[in-house]
Parts: C-alpha cells; sequence; structure tokens
C-alpha cells in the first residue's frame, strides 16, 4: 500500500470519527436548547398566570369600591361635605369590609378610600387609594386612583396611577 493510501483511509477515518462525533455533539446541543427554552417558556407562562391572578384579586377590590364610591358620592349629595368615616356613609369597620384578597376598606377624612390587600395580590398590605375632589361648583365628583405598592396598577385600571413611595 503506497504512503497516499494509508494517509487517504487514515484521513477519511478521521473525518468519519470527527462526523460521528459532530452529529452526537449536535444531537446533545439540540437538546439542552430545547431544555432551556422549554423551562423559559414555563417561567414566562407561569409569571403571565401569576399576574393575570394577582390582577383578579385586586379587581375584587375594585368591586368592594364602586358600592363605596357611591355611598361617598350619596353622603356628598346629602350633606354638602366630604365624609370621614366608614360609619358616614352607613359600612362596616374596614377590616369587616373584606373578602378573599380584600383585607379592609376604609373611607378616611376627605372621602378618601383606602382598600388594602392581602399576600395573593403579590404585596401583602398593599393598597389603592381613590381620592375624591369637587368641582368648583359642586355638581360632580372626580376620583384619583393612586397606589404606591401595585407597579403594574394602570394595566388594571387606566385611570390609577403608580407613585412609589418616598
Amino acid at each position: 500500500m503506497s504512503y497516499f493510501k494509508v494517509v487517504a483511509i487514515a484521513a477519511i477515518t478521521v473525518l468519519l470519527v470527527i462526523g460521528i462525533y459532530d452529529r452526537y455533539n449536535i444531537e446533545r446541543i439540540e437538546k439542552q436548547i430545547e431544555t432551556v427554552v422549554a423551562t423559559q417558556i414555563k417561567a414566562q407562562v407561569d409569571a403571565e398566570i401569576k399576574a393575570a391572578q394577582e390582577n383578579a384579586y385586586l379587581s375584587e377590590g375594585f368591586a368592594f369600591m364602586s358600592d363605596i364610591k357611591s355611598r361617598v358620592v350619596q353622603f356628598y349629595q346629602q350633606t354638602g361635605e366630604l365624609p370621614g368615616s366608614n360609619r358616614d356613609v352607613s359600612l362596616p369597620i374596614a377590616t369587616e369590609l373584606r373578602g378573599q384578597s380584600l383585607k379592609s376598606a376604609q373611607v378616611t377624612e376627605g372621602g378618601v378610600i383606602t382598600l388594602r390587600f392581602n399576600e395573593t395580590t403579590g404585596i401583602g398590605n398593599g393598597t389603592i387609594q381613590f381620592i375624591p375632589s369637587v368641582n368648583k361648583s359642586g355638581t360632580s365628583m372626580l376620583w384619583k386612583c393612586i397606589s404606591t405598592d401595585y407597579k403594574k396598577i394602570k394595566s388594571l385600571a387606566a385611570t390609577c396611577d403608580y407613585k412609589p413611595k418616598g
């Protein structure tokens, strides 16, 4: 056998071994990529589900708030003043107004409604406030909604703003 034939056979053998190794490596790398992508997708889906659940829990408070706002407006229409307590608007004490995620709903001075939530909303003791303002003629009431706790409050209620503490 000539020297060139031996070198050619050795080179072909090396290329075949490299090719088999590369195919194995490619398959292994593809499986690793699939695992990483699947893990990232699952984490993203889990985060989206958690956010949706937290928003649903916050929505519970908005249902309570709707009735309380009506009571504040009614009190103002009857007295010409904004209420300062739950009692003023014929509601039980704040901690008796609760739900699955709502810890309390309280009316304070100036008709401000404060909703306090439990940890099911993603932030234990998180609050959302609804602050009324009456126009100069006293004929209509506007509400400002703010939260110092829920950064994504605007995605739940476009009229609400996130205002960090401090």
